[in-house]
Parts: structure tokens; sequence; C-alpha cells
């Protein structure tokens, strides 16, 4: 009974997502369609690469727009190629706020601590994600290779956010009893299921990128992406005064940064796109055996 009942939370939380998902991105999916760094092709979600170069100066400029979590290929495809500008001299730059200190989290206020631990949260919610659909997570120290973070620190940001009523939509979602048990490993074959079902086909996808940034807009937008994109307009002004640039955001970015650099002169002369998520298939008979070993297992669970 209690498998049953779980699947059947969890086909109505699939059920919820469908049609609300559907809704937000009949209205509004077409403008964040639009953002210079990412699109959605032939079932797939890729994010650009976007060249820019000053005529006067000379300099230039590479945007790279990325995902939180994506395909393996893909994480290793940007490596390659921000490896080939590294090796011309480029100076590499990229966001990342990182995690506050054990001495920063012990000064955090009571609204501080609220904010940080939603922040946890929307983490782990990308973890269990991309560990269900085989996908690895941008997670990676870039500094020990050389690269310069060039985002606000996280106690920083923390402090900023803490200003701002927010809707608090992530906790929300990882603080169920149904969401603990996906984070223990139980009820991963149907979700990974549901989630593919989504994910096959365009309106799927849109749905899911049309989700992230309606989660992201739960918290102020002038300080999660404005005030970050001044950071980091800035740190290429300055690092770009000997040297070419190249800089590494979340794809939501791109929009706001390529306007600043038109802003300062730069011409934008092409784009490179790659593949972040391909929709594929997952058996249905796959399913059906993994959920029948977890009900046998709770039936088991039930008797002891």
């Amino acid at each position: 009974m209690r498998a049953i009942s779980s699947l059947l939370s969890i086909l109505k939380l699939g059920f919820f997502i469908l049609l609300f998902g559907f809704g937000l991105c009949l209205a509004k999916i077409a403008n964040k369609a639009r953002l210079p760094g990412i699109r959605i092709r032939k079932k797939s979600l890729q994010t650009g690469i976007l060249f820019y170069h000053h005529p006067v100066c000379k300099r230039e400029v590479i945007l790279v727009g990325t995902t939180h979590i994506g395909e393996t290929p893909y994480f290793a495809q940007l490596k390659q190629i921000i490896d080939q500008f590294t090796k011309q001299g480029y100076k590499i730059l990229f966001e990342g706020v990182g995690k506050p200190t054990e001495e920063e989290t012990s000064k955090f206020t009571p609204p501080e601590q609220e904010i940080w631990r939603m922040l946890e949260s929307m983490l782990k919610i990308l973890h269990v994600l991309a560990s269900m659909l085989k996908l690895e997570y941008q997670g990676k120290d870039w500094s020990k290779i050389g690269w310069i973070n060039t985002d606000i620190p996280i106690y920083e940001l923390v402090t900023k956010l803490a200003d701002y009523p927010s809707k608090n939509l992530v906790r929300s979602v990882s603080d169920t009893k149904l969401w603990k048990e996906i984070e223990e490993g139980k009820h991963q074959a149907l979700l990974t299921w549901l989630l593919n079902i989504i994910l096959s086909n365009i309106v799927g996808i849109s749905i899911v990128v049309r989700y992230i940034f309606r989660f992201k807009s739960s918290l102020p937008e002038h300080i999660i992406v404005d005030e970050r994109n001044v950071i980091a307009l800035q740190s290429i002004e300055s690092y770009g005064i000997d040297s070419n640039v190249v800089s590494i955001w979340g794809a939501e970015h791109l929009r706001g940064l390529a306007r600043g650099l038109t802003q300062r002169g730069y011409q934008h002369r092409k784009t490179l796109w790659l593949e972040a998520y391909t929709a594929r298939s997952f058996g249905i008979r796959k399913l059906w055996k993994s959920f029948m070993e977890e009900m046998e297992e709770a039936e088991e669970t039930d008797r002891q």
C-alpha cells in the first residue's frame, strides 16, 4: 500500500507539472527562448558560446553560456574548447558563489539562514535530478586549474538576498516526505521514467527550462542576475586591459552580458551552439521491473 500511495503522489506531482508548466510554457517560453545563450532544437537543449570583437582596441571577448547540469560529453566539449583559448593566452573568468565557511554560517541572522537553506536545497535538487537522469553537475572547482572566479562571494550574496521577501518554492518541494524518500533512493525508476517522458519532446524541455527560470525568479532578479552581470562586465573590462577574455556564466546571464558588451562598443561576430541535453527514451519494461522490486522491498519492510 505504501508503494501504491507513493506512486499516486508522484503521478499527481507529474500531472501538476505538465498542466501548470504547459500553461506557463505557452504564455512565457517564447520570451525565454530568445535568450542569446540558450535554445531548443531537435529534442535537444543547447547553450551558446558568443564571440565578440572590439573594432578599436581589437580585444576579443568570448561569452560562454552553460547549464548547471548536462550530459558528460557537453562539459567535456566545453572544457576542450576553453582549453584552446587558454593556450592562446586568453584569461578565463567564471561564475561561482561557492559555499560559506563555518565561521560565515555562524554569523548568519535567522533570515540569512533561511536564504542559505533555500539555496542549499536548490543545489540538492539539482544533484538528485542529475543523478537520476545520469547527467553531470557543473560543480568543479575551476579555480584549481587557473581559471579566475569573478562572482560575488556567497556570504555577500546571502546577506543581500535576506533584505528581500522571497517565495520559498524550492524549500517547499525539498521539505516534503516524498522528496526525502527520493533523496534516500526510493521511487528512482518511476521518477526517472516520468522525467524522461516530460523531456522526450520540445514542449517538455521548454517546460523544464521555464521551471528553472521560475525557481530563480522566486529570488530578486536584480541581485541574482543584474548585479552579478555588473560584476562580470567590470571583470571583463579589468582583465581585458592586457588580454583577450573568456567569461563563463549561466545561460540566463548572457542577455545582460551581451547587451553590456554592445554598449561598450563590442560587435557580435558569431555564436557556436553545444548540446547540453538530448531527449532520450526510458523503457516501460525497466520501469515495471524496478517498480515491482520496490513494492516487494516495501512489503518485506512492513512484515518486519
